[in-house]
């Protein structure tokens, strides 16, 4: 930390308006890393995050989990849609259906792996959703292989898409039996079990001034949220001993207070 006041430029009310109108907005999302990471954009000395920075935080913590769930479903949707699969109506010719069917299971197998790559560096911890996913894509795969090998034989040329269904089926199985059987189950999460998370500011570069400016508006963000009922009374309790730039790591509490049924 630089010396007080040392090369510091103090925030304007704009940008402290910018914030807390953030705060009060719907598509506010209340997770810690997410309201720290917010307040220090409005830092003087922050740098501008880049596209995959933006996807990574907030945007990609939603669309992995809905992206699980939607592509195995449209992988089985693109076989049943065929009348040359089910004979029931109008839809993909097989050729599409088969090709379809397979790219979506293709992009299931690499959701998998990124959910299992994420659950090994958070701790193991065990995620009930991931494995309600999981074995989503287990079921629909195996569904479509069933209907790919007994109902609709394909050619020599079409086979290949066929592959990412069998991995997928198996994938799916075998990722949801390491989430249940080598996950921990911690009765209270030690706040530095997350890693460290990716900070449009060097916390260390601000002077005492900036940072206590920061963890004032940080505190303020906090309380609107604390407001709309969007923050558990446990994370509320712990936020206030958190310095600043290290509020991601109440992550884990937060989402076990918020989602108790997902532990």
């Amino acid at each position: 930390m630089t010396a007080a006041g040392a090369g510091s430029e103090p925030m304007s009310q704009a940008q402290t308006l910018r914030v807390e109108k953030w705060a009060h907005s719907k598509s506010a999302i209340s997770r810690p890393s997410e309201i720290e990471r917010r307040v220090l954009l409005e830092s003087p000395r922050a740098r501008a995050e880049t596209a995959a920075e933006k996807l990574s935080g907030n945007a990609w913590a939603i669309a992995l989990p809905i992206l699980l769930f939607v592509s195995p479903v449209m992988g089985l949707a693109a076989l049943l849609s065929s009348p040359d699969v089910t004979g029931w109506w109008n839809g993909l010719g097989l050729t599409t259906a088969l090709i379809a069917c397979g790219a979506c299971f293709a992009v299931s197998v690499v959701t998998l792996g990124i959910v299992l790559s994420g659950w090994f560096h958070s701790g193991r911890k065990r995620d009930g959703a991931s494995v309600a996913t999981s074995l989503l894509v287990a079921v629909c795969a195996a569904i479509s292989l069933w209907l790919i090998v007994a109902v609709a034989p394909t050619s020599p040329d079409l086979a290949g898409w066929s592959i990412p269904v069998w991995v997928a089926a198996v994938g799916g199985a075998a990722v949801a039996i390491v989430l249940l059987v080598a996950s921990t189950r911690t009765a209270d999460p030690k706040p530095e079990g997350r890693a460290a998370a990716s900070l449009p500011v060097d916390v260390d570069e601000l002077s005492e001034h900036e940072v206590q400016e920061l963890l004032a508006l940080r505190g303020r963000v906090v309380d609107i949220f604390a407001a709309k009922g969007e923050i558990p009374a446990r994370v509320l309790e712990l936020i206030p001993g958190v310095p600043l730039g290290r509020l991601h790591t109440l992550d884990d509490v937060y989402l076990k207070e918020k989602y108790p049924h997902l532990s």
